[in-house]
């Protein structure tokens, strides 16, 4: 009786050793907690936490509010490639939206290519605006010449005109070129804004101005604000 007892007991903790080995395998081999995807994908950033791009670095608030009389409220940049050269932009936004400023700076693209692709694309930019400017010369001094035979022949109207002269129509300015800035510097336009490209070296950079003002007043605040751009080109390349 003792020896069946015993062999019960013995059946019983068997049976418990082979359920617990077993709870232990299936525990094992679950499958892990499935995580949501997309639960870090798009994670909260902070607007002090977006990298901005290196050319807003070029003009301070200081820099611009000492032109443009007051400070930009926000700086917003861009950069991408364009084929052998690097576009960098960054816009100045002032609280007088008129007053705001663009800089962009065009640069060799790094790994390897041509060190002067930016000096041949400002010569290839400004080589035909010159071109275009002794064109416009030329046909301004043909004009005058028409002009004055026509005056010593007395077929002129008053006002200086030709009788029989079709109304002349007012040309698009071609680039000027604007000394004292730079290796060189032109200043191109359309109906609504103003740039200044310049040259440095390896490099080139427009300043952007829109807004009523004047060509003269327009040029000036662009040329000081290049020079500040420089300035600190400078220092940038001294610490290198």
């Amino acid at each position: 009786m003792r020896k069946f007892i015993v062999r019960c007991l013995l059946g019983v903790l068997l049976v418990a050793c082979l359920a617990c080995g077993a709870g232990q395998t299936q525990q094992a081999a679950r499958p892990p907690i499935p995580v949501d995807a997309n639960q870090n994908a798009n994670p909260i950033v902070q607007p002090a936490d977006i990298p901005k791009s290196p050319t807003c670095a070029l003009l301070t608030d200081a820099d611009i509010s000492a032109v443009q009389g007051e400070a930009p409220a926000d700086a917003q940049g861009t950069e991408h490639l364009a084929g052998a050269l690097v576009m960098s932009q960054c816009f100045y936004k002032l609280k007088t939206f008129e007053k705001s400023v663009s800089l962009e700076v065009v640069s060799p693209a790094p790994g390897g290519g041509s060190k002067t692709a930016a000096k041949d694309y400002f010569r290839q930019k400004f080589r035909k605006a010159e071109e275009d400017a002794a064109r416009a010369a030329e046909v301004e001094r043909k004009k005058q010449e028409e002009l004055e035979r026509e005056r010593a022949a007395g077929s002129v109207r008053e006002g200086g005109r030709p009788k029989k002269h079709k109304a002349w129509k007012e040309a698009v300015a071609p680039p000027e070129r604007v000394r004292g800035v730079g290796e060189e510097a032109f200043w191109a336009r359309n109906q609504d804004a103003g740039a200044l490209f310049v040259l440095r070296k390896d490099r080139v950079f427009s300043v952007t101005l829109s807004g009523l003002e004047d060509r003269e007043t327009k040029i000036r605040k662009a040329t000081e604000l290049a020079r500040r751009v420089l300035k600190h080109l400078g220092k940038k390349n001294d610490e290198r």
